[in-house]
């Protein structure tokens, strides 16, 4: 019997119908594989159609990570009992070409996606021809790699630095002539304490969509924020097999260059411009919470909570003077604002609005001297080659990824005509500068018109999906 995609309420791993899905689907999707170590490599298909699927077979046997390995994985990960690498593999648009499959054959999964705003992502053209939609530095600012032609990305992951990288040049090394190395990205978890941080010093991962019973919130916290989403959300049927309960998902790659000196000046200047008691209040406006993780529309101070961090919305807030409307969790996550702003009886804007969330999977790179929050002064920050991997998934990159960022964070007027566009991932391309609307004071009644500079860089990157196992394993058939 089929999964249903779009039935509520979290997934039951005690089902048998919910155990075969989970075994037909590649692991980090619904749950975060939870490595510290990654490594990202990028190859591109020749024309040998018959050795590329035996390759990818092959690897699928032999490496790739279902989602209930991934579920069983985690138990013998708190057992303490091992510590297994994973694997994941997607394939680009051009990469399924390659393997000889038409647009015309499967127009499911090669449509020409165009929002409700006019937003475009075109799976099949990839990222570079979406790029001047969504305010993209120009491809030749890209780092070389991924200015060639990428059909497919390896995802490597493992809890073992030296392990991971024997894993790398074992797969690296055995790919045949039928499969190049266009390059890798190496990436690699920063830690302040037990909280997971990104360059700029912000705890990061915190509020992700959920999909099984066991991450269900209490129903007074689902009542001021519900993370559960349905499958939908991030599965689609794999259109290029026939077996029963095989999904795949749209997933976004996107190297970010992050100038963390420029960030950390400009939030000063900002505090002193609005003569805030302390930089870091600045920077939580920027951001929407601050460093440690603490909503800043709970506190107008780093007061930790960690029953909160995820159970708040802006339903007190809806002035923006605690929370600007242009803080990057508020533009990504307007968690009711559009409801409550445009339609406050109109629930399906609340459906909306939830529709358009992502599943971020996303990890730092690039080593630095100090971890973020030791440097004693700015010019022990760095500028460049550091960053993160942003990586999400979803089942409309035009209708989830796309209008996130172009319809909202790259959005000068989104939420209100004077709001700004988001300082953390915003994007000017070549629209008009724009300020952003801060508050003189938490939860004061006065505001100023600021600019705020981008300090987050695209070095390039790629749209592709993530096949079912059943698509995987039944490229060809197993070498004897």
């Amino acid at each position: 019997m089929a999964v249903d995609l779009e039935k509520e309420g979290g997934l039951d791993l005690g089902d048998a119908e919910v155990q075969q899905m989970l075994g037909n689907i590649q692991g980090n999707i619904l749950k975060g594989h939870g490595r510290p170590f990654t490594r990202h490599i990028f190859l591109s298909f020749s024309n040998d159609v018959s050795s590329v699927k035996k390759w990818l077979a092959n690897f699928a046997r032999s490496h790739v990570t279902s989602a209930q390995e991934q579920q069983g994985q985690v138990t013998l990960f708190k057992a303490d009992l091992a510590q297994r690498p994973f694997a994941s593999i997607f394939i680009s648009a051009t990469g399924y070409e390659r393997l000889g499959i038409a647009s015309t054959q499967i127009p499911n999964l090669f449509v020409e996606e165009v929002d409700d705003l006019g937003t475009t992502a075109k799976f099949r053209d990839g990222m570079k021809a979406s790029g001047p939609n969504l305010n993209d530095a120009p491809t030749d600012t890209w780092d070389p790699k991924f200015r060639n032609r990428i059909d497919a990305m390896i995802l490597l992951a493992h809890a073992k630095e030296n392990e991971l990288e024997s894993l790398s040049n074992h797969i690296k090394g055995n790919l045949g002539s039928a499969i190049k190395f266009e390059g890798e990205e190496l990436g690699k978890a920063m830690k302040k304490g037990t909280a997971e941080v990104e360059h700029f010093g912000y705890s990061d991962g915190i509020s992700q969509p959920q999909f099984f019973k066991a991450d269900e919130p209490s129903e007074s916290d689902k009542a001021i924020f519900d993370p559960m989403a349905h499958l939908g959300l991030v599965l689609v049927k794999d259109p290029n097999t026939t077996a029963e309960n095989a999904f795949g998902s749209y997933f976004v790659f996107r190297k970010l260059e992050q100038n963390v000196r420029g960030f950390k000046t400009e939030e000063r200047r900002i505090a002193k411009e609005l003569s805030l008691p302390d930089h870091r209040l600045a920077g939580a406006m920027a951001v929407g919470r601050f460093e440690d993780g603490t909503p800043l529309v709970l506190h107008n101070a780093p007061t930790p909570d960690a029953g909160k961090e995820n159970t708040f919305n802006y339903a007190e807030d809806m002035d923006g003077s605690k929370c600007p409307f242009h803080a990057h969790i508020r533009k990504s996550n307007p968690r009711g604002d559009i409801r409550r702003k445009f339609g406050p009886n109109n629930p399906d804007l609340d459906k909306n609005e939830r529709s358009r969330r992502i599943v971020r999977r996303g990890i730092t790179y690039g080593d630095r001297d100090l971890l973020p929050g030791d440097e004693t002064s700015l010019d022990q920050l760095p500028t460049e080659n550091v960053g993160l991997l942003f990586m999400c998934y979803q089942s409309s990159i035009a209708h989830q990824f796309a209008f996130m960022q172009r319809g909202w964070c790259n959005s000068a007027g989104f939420l209100n005509d004077d709001t700004g566009r988001d300082p953390v991932i915003g994007q000017k391309g070549s629209e008009p500068e724009a300020t952003n609307k801060w508050p003189t004071a938490w939860n004061g009644n006065s505001s100023r018109n600021l600019s705020f500079a981008e300090f987050v860089k695209l070095k390039g990157g790629e749209f592709f999906f993530a096949p079912s196992m059943p698509y995987l394993l039944n490229l060809a058939p197993p070498q004897i």
